[in-house]
């Protein structure tokens, strides 16, 4: 017959102990730590601002000098309102944004042309290439660095959405959210669409603190 010892009596005890206190869980509805709004400074290159072909005054197009990248340097892009009629230019994204580098200013696509194979041959719905609007978009950034995530790029062949948002009718009036996540992928030279679930863990941290969803929109996680 075994013989039970004080020390054998007192591990017992510790794990029947410790075999009723609850698991922990991860709050459902806490911001993602992993997550930022803050964005980490950039460099300027010191060369002139590129040139590209973008009718500033009449596009009433933007100025933007981010780093999409996350290699410390900032860009430069033209945010130019998607083209809603005839009359409003529409422009590639080669056309709107050229990287920066130490020595001055890089093309996107590795200088490659998105009017031709094997750029042109890629899918609308993953890479914005064609009728790129940047206006209104919102960077969300990782604590552990890398390029930003980017809210509601805008591109002709993406999902139904406006500027990459969605509309949501409530109580008689209409609310806006976005909907789409992008993220530079520096082995293409362009954004590319996100995963679902990598939307929807950006999606609600964007939503959890910066700015509230549209009411009865977004489940809680």
């Amino acid at each position: 017959m075994k013989h039970w010892t004080v020390f054998h009596i007192a591990t017992a005890a510790f794990l029947l102990l410790i075999g009723r206190l609850p698991t922990a869980h991860a709050d459902p509805t806490a911001p993602d730590e992993r997550l930022s709004i803050t964005a980490p400074p950039c460099r300027t290159p010191s060369a002139p601002p590129p040139r590209l072909p973008v009718r500033v005054e009449y596009d009433g197009a933007e100025v933007l000098r981010y780093d999409f990248t996350g290699d410390g340097w900032c860009d430069f892009a033209y945010a130019v309102p998607y083209p809603v009629n005839s009359q409003m230019n529409s422009y590639a994204l080669d056309q709107l944004m050229m990287l920066g580098r130490a020595k001055g200013w890089a093309p996107v696509l590795h200088g490659k042309k998105s009017h031709l194979p094997p750029i042109s041959e890629l899918s609308d719905e993953i890479w914005p290439l064609f009728q790129v609007s940047l206006s209104g978009v919102r960077l969300i950034y990782p604590r552990t660095g890398g390029a930003p995530y980017v809210l509601g790029l805008y591109a002709s062949g993406g999902v139904g959405d406006t500027n990459g948002k969605s509309l949501v009718l409530f109580e008689g009036h209409y609310c806006s959210e976005y909907v789409t996540v992008h993220r530079w992928e520096a082995e293409m030279g362009a954004f590319r669409r996100s995963d679902e679930a990598t939307r929807d863990r950006v999606l609600d941290f964007y939503y959890q603190e910066v700015e509230k969803p549209c009411p009865g929109s977004r489940p809680k996680r």
